[in-house]
């Protein structure tokens, strides 16, 4: 499933709140422009999902537990579960963004499905269609 959002929801110590906790799948998909949310960023927040970021166009400031990270398009992180993430638009024109977001009952299947793909792929789109 693909989500389209301008928002993340959160309890009042950051965590995202999952609306699709109980979804019947364990990967779940947001696409979009950072310049929809709130002032360009998406704020601090945490989760139980492993994320995996893509940026497709702009240029993305990340923040990360306590360092941040500037990335372009082409590039992307792996960020664990629970911990305190954010990004940041840092460029006029459109941020646009794949997040892919694995829920816990698939991380036994993480590394064959998802990380080796992913790191050995010439690029993201090819790791994205395996």
């Amino acid at each position: 499933m693909i989500e389209y959002r301008s928002f993340v929801p959160m309890n009042p110590d950051r965590e995202e709140i999952n609306e699709l906790e109980h979804s019947p799948f364990n990967l779940h998909a947001n696409e979009g422009n950072i310049h929809r949310y709130a002032a360009g960023l998406i704020p601090s927040h945490w989760h139980r999902e492993l994320e995996i970021f893509l940026l497709l166009e702009g240029r993305v400031r990340i923040g990360i537990g306590k360092e941040t990270f500037e990335i372009l398009p082409g590039e992307g992180c792996f960020i664990n579960t629970g911990i305190l993430h954010s990004f940041t638009c840092l460029v006029p024109s459109p941020c646009l963004i794949i997040r892919l977001s694995l829920m816990q009952a698939s991380f036994s299947a993480c590394p064959e499905v998802f990380l080796i793909p992913a790191i050995s792929a010439r690029s993201w789109k090819t790791a994205l269609l395996i």
